[in-house]
């Protein structure tokens, strides 16, 4: 009896201590391309990784009212069992000048690992006409948001043997890394864009869902 309390308790305070996620309707697109976007600090370098997550395009259609259920199955259907990463890499000169690396340069520099399994990184030749449809389309987009560095930014598309590791479970607390010569990026899981917010109990304030304390009281946060 007294074993049983005692792995009730320890269970209840696990499951206490984890974060709500937001629907994805409600999740603020800006908050989580915030967390999914890093650039270097290398003075002689433009290097960018945007990690662009299955459910960055779902959430992006869900608060699209033009479009219908179908559209969004359609997205969450094309982009299962991928995880598709968006990099910019290139020298800059004496004069501030770009000179950009090339495609096959950077596939053979790349590497993700996620959970302690590096994921693969497929051949262009292997996407399917629908996936090679979709990232003609984003190219456009690209360009209009970063000019002439969308124009060459070079999209990734990376699977794994395990098919139970993927879609990267971005609430959890995993280790999740992008690298790429002399670049990398720990992403720092759970991503608060996609927890409910907590609140202070001494002004309701709201604070990141990843947090237990309030910053400023010190407070234990509430849950909403």
């Amino acid at each position: 009896m007294l074993k049983n309390l005692i792995l009730f308790t320890c269970l209840a305070t696990v499951l206490s201590s984890f974060s709500q996620n937001k629907e994805l309707k409600n999740v603020v697109l800006d908050d989580l391309m915030t967390e999914t976007q890093f650039s270097s600090d290398n003075p002689d370098k433009m290097e960018m990784i945007w990690y662009m997550p299955s459910s960055f395009w779902e959430i992006s259609m869900l608060q699209d009212p033009s479009m219908s259920e179908k559209d969004v199955q359609d997205m969450v259907d094309l982009t299962k069992g991928y995880e598709l990463i968006a990099v910019v890499q290139g020298n800059i000169g004496t004069f501030g000048g770009i000179t950009y690396e090339p495609l096959d340069k950077i596939r053979s520099e790349i590497e993700v690992t996620y959970s302690g399994e590096k994921l693969q990184l497929l051949e262009t030749t292997s996407y399917s006409p629908d996936l090679n449809s979709f990232l003609s389309m984003m190219k456009p987009m690209l360009v209009n948001m970063f000019g002439p560095m969308g124009e060459n930014m070079h999209f990734m598309v990376f699977n794994s043997e395990d098919k139970d590791l993927l879609p990267i479970n971005l609430t959890s607390d995993n280790d999740f890394k992008i690298s790429i010569e002399g670049f990398s990026k720990d992403l720092d899981l759970p991503l608060s864009s996609l927890l409910m917010e907590k609140k202070c109990p001494v002004d309701s304030k709201l604070h990141s869902g990843k947090w237990d304390y309030c910053p400023y009281h010190g407070k234990k946060l509430i849950k909403r």
